[in-house]
């Protein structure tokens, strides 16, 4: 199921499926354990086993063992997996993304995530990241590496997108969980000197409990000091955006803003610089 469900599943699984009594009496079921019932628990309705809708900005899967009883003896466990995937929303214009979970080949082309994306196109395909390598890290210029579709994209990685309108998309299949240590350049677990532009792991976190001594704010030539990580947002200021960080740094252009954030949400992208000009330095 989605993480965005907003009803979950009733009657999600016949157990009468999965059980017949000898006898033939008649039988009632009870849940004798679930491994995550935080992420989207499951209840007992009749015959049937109802899944609630799930927390939102997280995936990962609950595992949920069921017994029969027919009045007199008990039967074996059953037990059914209820897998949450992650969907990423992307509004519609300019804003920054991320794989919300590791495929099996550990990257994936942004053709083949069955998104309802169109992606615009100047000569390029607005698809786009820092290359953290020559970034300057005490001024606002970096270098832009642009990608078409068909290119491997990478979990911790954030990625600048330009679409036509709102669309989405929703990874599945062998995926595991982006852990705060995926974060980082181009799937090397690194944050590197200067300016990046992050992903998020597959679980909402605060930056402050996962950034160790990675990062903190720093003065840039200008004299503007950087916290971070920043938001992308359309807009004059950073009032009202979700997860802007009171008194935050804020960045405002004619028609955009870069606002200071607390917290890093599964599929989001952000912008970071890094103080540490002699090495790299990873999230943990």
């Amino acid at each position: 199921m989605d993480e965005d469900d907003p009803d979950g599943i009733d009657n999600a699984i016949d157990l009468g499926a999965y059980s017949s009594d000898a006898d033939g009496d008649g039988l009632t079921y009870s849940i004798t354990s679930q491994s995550n019932p935080g992420l989207a628990a499951a209840s007992i309705d009749g015959n049937y086993l109802d899944i609630v809708a799930p927390a939102q900005d997280q995936s990962g899967t609950n595992m949920v063992c069921v017994k029969a009883n027919d009045g007199t003896d008990g039967s074996n466990e059953e037990c059914f997996t209820i897998t949450v995937y992650a969907v990423v929303n992307i509004p519609a214009g300019v804003s920054i993304f991320s794989l919300p979970l590791i495929s099996a080949s550990g990257f994936v082309a942004f053709k083949d995530l069955g998104s309802n994306c169109n992606v615009l196109s100047n000569g390029v395909n607005d698809l786009a990241y820092i290359d953290s390598g020559t970034s300057d890290p005490l001024s606002n210029n970096y270098t832009w590496n642009y990608l078409g579709l068909g290119d491997s994209l990478y979990p911790g990685q954030g990625y600048f997108i330009n679409v036509e309108s709102a669309c989405s998309f929703t990874m599945n299949g062998n995926l595991e969980q982006v852990t705060p240590q995926d974060i980082g350049y181009l799937g090397t677990r690194k944050i590197k000197p200067g300016w990046n532009t992050i992903g998020a792991p597959s679980t909402r976190v605060d930056f402050q409990d996962v950034k160790g001594t990675c990062h903190s704010p720093i003065t840039l030539n200008n004299g503007e000091v950087v916290g971070g990580p920043l938001l992308f947002t359309y807009g004059t200021n950073c009032t009202g955006v979700p997860g802007y960080k009171p008194g935050g740094y804020e960045q405002c252009g004619s028609w955009y803003c870069y606002c200071e954030t607390d917290t890093l949400l599964p599929g989001n992208g952000y912008l970071l610089v890094s103080d540490w000009l002699n090495q790299d330095c990873q999230l943990g």
